[in-house]
């Protein structure tokens, strides 16, 4: 596995919120990115960024974004005709020594752009970089049986971008945690 990015791991644990803030404008890891002749984009057109809720960088925009449940994110964005936008999000709270991913989303109206690049393995390697580059313990994501699902027809995508991702990546579902968990110690 190829993880994309690094995070500076010279500050205290303590100073997490400065720390994941010097995470801005990470390369995507080209291996995710796939060619299409109908559509101009290129790998070095897609940026990942780290967000913290009321740091003053940009919110996320067009993305269902809930920084009452995940004050931290990182968003893959990209630039097409000479604009730049949020396509996706991985957003995730930090408690002690564990990173808790409760959302990974993909931005409305953005399926050119998301078409293009494996998003949620993009956002997954570099949350997973930053667990490791930061000393956490472990790395937990939401089942999708644990999410508010109002449209049913939606379970079965949710299913394959929360359960199966954590799966690729090794993660172990927990049944007392009601958590998939991915040990980084």
């Amino acid at each position: 596995m190829h993880i994309t990015g690094t995070i500076e791991n010279t500050l205290k644990f303590e100073d997490i919120d400065a720390r994941i803030l010097l995470g801005q404008n990470i390369p995507i890891n080209p291996k995710h990115f796939v060619q299409h002749p109908l559509y101009p984009l290129k790998a070095s057109d897609y940026l990942v960024r780290s967000y913290k809720s009321g740091s003053g960088l940009p919110n996320p925009s067009e993305i269902n974004f809930m920084p009452e449940i995940t004050p931290y994110a990182l968003i893959l964005t990209a630039s097409r005709n000479d604009r730049r936008a949020d396509v996706a999000i991985c957003g995730f709270a930090i408690i002690e020594d564990v990173i808790d991913c409760r959302q990974l989303q993909g931005g409305r109206r953005r399926y050119i752009e998301l078409s293009r690049i494996a998003w949620e393995y993009e956002l997954m390697d570099n949350l997973i970089a930053i667990g490791i580059s930061e000393g956490f313990r472990e790395i937990r994501m939401i089942p999708a049986s644990k999410l508010r699902i109002i449209d049913r027809k939606d379970e079965e995508r949710l299913v394959r971008r929360y359960d199966d991702t954590a799966r690729a990546y090794g993660f172990n579902y927990s049944a007392n945690d009601r958590r998939h968990i991915l040990e980084l110690k």
